[in-house]
Order: C-alpha cells, then sequence, then structure tokens
C-alpha cells in the first residue's frame, strides 16, 4: 500500500477523529467518517439478518448498520476524548456489585467484550477509586495492519492508560501473556478482560459453549487462571449513548464458580443477551458466525 492509499486512513484517525472528539465536526464530517468505515455495512447487515432472522426489516436493518457506524465512530474518539477532563461522561449501573466483590480476598475479574466503548471502562472505575488492569491485545505490527491504524491503536493504548490506575497487561493470538498478571492475582486486583474472540483469531484453550442458542467455543486460559487464583467474575459492559459523550456502564452479579465451564457458560449467557440487546454496539458482529461451531469441532 503506497501512501497515497493511506491519506483516506490519515486524515480519518489523525484529523476528523480528534476534531470530532472535540464537538467540532459537523454532519458533512461525520459523512466522510461513515464512508471510511462503508466495508463495514454489508457483512454488519447480513449479520443482523442472521441474528434476527424473519424479524429482520428494511427499516430494523437500516437503523442499526447506522447505530453500528456512529458506535466504531465514537469508540475511536473516545481515545482523543480521553485527553480532556471528565470525557467521556460515564453512568454506572450495579457498581455496589464491583465494591462488594472487591472487599473479598482474591482477585476481580470483569468480563467484558468488544461492546460499547470497552477502552474507557476501567477510565470510569478509576473515577470512582478503582483501579483496574485490562488485557488487551498487543499492537499488531505486520504490514498487513496499516501504518496509520496502528500509530493510531497505539495511541488509543497510551492515552487511556493515563487515565487508569492500573496498566495494560499485554496478550497477542499466539497466546503470549504479559506475566504480571499473575502478581495482579496475588495482589488481589482488578483485571478486565476480552473473551469474545472466535477460533480464528484466538485458536488455543477454547473450551465449548452455546452462544446464541448455538454451538460454540471460547477461550478459557483467563478463566482458568481466574479459579486458580479464587477470583470473582462480573459481567461488565459498557453501551455507547446517542450524544457524542454519554457513555453508561453495567455491571451484573458475579457469575456461578463452581466450575471453569459453569463461569464460561454464564459468560456466553450474558454476551448473548447483551448482543441481542443491543447488537450495533458489538464490534465482532460482522464475523458472528465465526463464532458458532458443530459440536464436534477440534
Amino acid at each position: 500500500m503506497t501512501l497515497r492509499d493511506d491519506l483516506p486512513a490519515w486524515r480519518h484517525y489523525f484529523i476528523d477523529t480528534p476534531f470530532w472528539a472535540a464537538g467540532l465536526g459537523g454532519r458533512r464530517m461525520e459523512a466522510r467518517m461513515q464512508h471510511f468505515h462503508r466495508a463495514d455495512l454489508a457483512p454488519t447487515r447480513h449479520a443482523l439478518q442472521f441474528l434476527w432472522g424473519a424479524a429482520a426489516t428494511d427499516e430494523a436493518l437500516d437503523a442499526a448498520c447506522r447505530q453500528a457506524l456512529h458506535c466504531k465512530i465514537e469508540r475511536e474518539a473516545d481515545a482523543y476524548r480521553c485527553q480532556l477532563p471528565a470525557s467521556p461522561s460515564y453512568t454506572i449501573e450495579g457498581l455496589p456489585h464491583l465494591q462488594a466483590a472487591c472487599q473479598q480476598k482474591g482477585p476481580v475479574f470483569l468480563l467484558t467484550g468488544h461492546l460499547g466503548s470497552f477502552y474507557t471502562i476501567a477510565v470510569a472505575l478509576q473515577r470512582v477509586g478503582i483501579p483496574v488492569f485490562p488485557v488487551a491485545r498487543s499492537v499488531d505490527d505486520s504490514p498487513a495492519n496499516p501504518t496509520p491504524r496502528r500509530l493510531f491503536e497505539r495511541f488509543n493504548y497510551a492515552s487511556t492508560e493515563r487515565r487508569i490506575g492500573g496498566h495494560y497487561l499485554y496478550t497477542d493470538f499466539a497466546g503470549w501473556m504479559d506475566k504480571r498478571i499473575v502478581s495482579v492475582c496475588r495482589q488481589g486486583g482488578v483485571v478486565l478482560v476480552l473473551p469474545d474472540l472466535p477460533r480464528r483469531l484466538f485458536p488455543g484453550g477454547r473450551h465449548p459453549v452455546t452462544l446464541f442458542d448455538r454451538p460454540a467455543t471460547l477461550p478459557a486460559r483467563l478463566f482458568e487462571l481466574g479459579h486458580k487464583y479464587k477470583a470473582r467474575f462480573l459481567p461488565t459492559w459498557s453501551l455507547i449513548g446517542t450524544t457524542r459523550r454519554a457513555r453508561s456502564l453495567r455491571i451484573e452479579a458475579p457469575l456461578p464458580t463452581e466450575s471453569v465451564a459453569a463461569t464460561l457458560q454464564g459468560y456466553a449467557d450474558s454476551l448473548s443477551r447483551i448482543v441481542r440487546e443491543a447488537p450495533a454496539q458489538w464490534m465482532a458482529l460482522p464475523i458472528i458466525e465465526q463464532y458458532l461451531e458443530t459440536p464436534d469441532a477440534p
């Protein structure tokens, strides 16, 4: 890819997105930003048809696709908003669940997904005095990841990490994991985990679950680690509102911990519910079918 080919990406990530985050962009800028992500529209529409079945009307599909583009733009803009005082603006539901879990011995695992403004969950919780250690994929430095996006991803991590009480714990799709997570667990810290990864992106250490009422698998290694240190597991979901700064955070009651399988299925059930409630918020919606497997899949 040539520099000329990269120009729309440079403009999107380093001109339009910061202007949008500051509230300076209008409809023309929004249309350009939506056009930049136009490749997501067809797979998003297909995924919604798959999820909704016969209930998927053209009007509902069009509205959900527009909402998906809105969420994508807002999620990216939050990397810049985190540089501003008290922005984005969060309301938190279920905070007593987390506060009670933090008072017990052992670590707390907040189980979220690539939904809403997930990068800023730790920012929101730091504002109420709870430091969080997010597990995050290291930036892909291969040629498959264009330079503007690669630099934006690094900026996103640096920007959000400045606003949290903990620090990122990096991993990659080959299975490497930052060993500092063991220290965090031993010290009873709060770990933010995003295990909603399909087999194509994370092939190892998977366990079967039922997801969207169909056979699937999800990565289980961090669930196993949490069980080893007697963690509490709380589903936690970020949702993007209709205005530029409005965000909400929903913290659910702890999941069952009698087995790794029970905790993993509890997370899968919660993920299924939140995606059905707000499908446009889920970044992985365009690849939803990659999560589903036959019962005898390896």
